[in-house]
């Protein structure tokens, strides 16, 4: 490594990734590592959404919102437990990663998160 150290330059990650590319025979580019980057942080239930859309700089949430993934899997399984659980008894509470997508809706809704109180 060269020193002293120095933030890469737009360029020089260029040159890295044709390197990358050539040796991998890839065709890999800075956005492809952006989106996988995104996509990975709105997977984590502990990176709030509009952490994710400031590091991205988008300046409309709904922008970022592009980034969560619903997996069908994880609807089947919710609603395997939901159909399963006995009348009578308090459903689950919902997971981070609802809440995450309660919380980022439209701008206009009311968003229901941990703290807030309904009248």
């Amino acid at each position: 490594m060269r020193r002293p150290w120095r933030a890469l330059s737009y360029e020089a990650m260029r040159a890295v990734l044709r390197r990358a590319n050539t040796v991998l025979a890839t065709n890999w580019t800075l956005h492809d590592l952006r989106h996988t980057a995104a996509l990975r942080m709105a997977d984590d239930p502990d990176m709030p959404l509009v952490d994710i859309q400031t590091l991205l700089g988008h300046p409309h949430l709904s922008t970022t919102e592009r980034y969560l993934r619903l997996r069908l899997e994880q609807v089947r399984q919710h609603h395997q437990r939901q159909t399963e659980r006995p009348r009578g008894r308090p459903a689950r509470p919902p997971s981070a990663t609802t809440r995450r997508i309660y919380k980022s809706c439209s701008a206009g809704s009311r968003a229901f998160d941990d703290h807030s109180t309904r009248p």
